[in-house]
């Protein structure tokens, strides 16, 4: 089960940017004011990213420079709402793009 699912991974990212090349990619690319819960790589080269901002434009920002760069595309907020957590309004967001190939 576990050697399937590598050998999957390998196919994937075989064909375009390696998981740490995008890893590195979307950290370095957010604000210091955004929690990531969620960081999800399909097979079929949809990205996923979903957290917790401080405030919208830094989503936005962050957004902006996911799709200047050289690893992803149309990359947008499918999702956005503040939240109240940890005793502090929050901003929950949820992005969905793709990864280019």
């Amino acid at each position: 089960m576990v050697a399937n699912r590598l050998k999957i991974l390998d196919k994937v990212f075989l064909r375009g940017p390696s998981f740490s090349q995008m890893l590195y990619e979307v950290t370095s690319s957010l604000p210091e004011n955004i929690q990531l819960t969620l960081l999800d790589f399909q097979e079929t080269g949809k990205v996923f990213i979903k957290g917790y901002a401080d405030d919208i434009g830094s989503v936005f920002s962050a957004i902006e420079v996911l799709n200047d760069s050289e690893l992803f595309s149309g990359m947008k907020i499918k999702y956005a709402s503040q939240v109240k957590r940890k005793g502090r309004v929050r901003i929950e967001f949820y992005i969905q793009g793709k990864r280019r190939l």
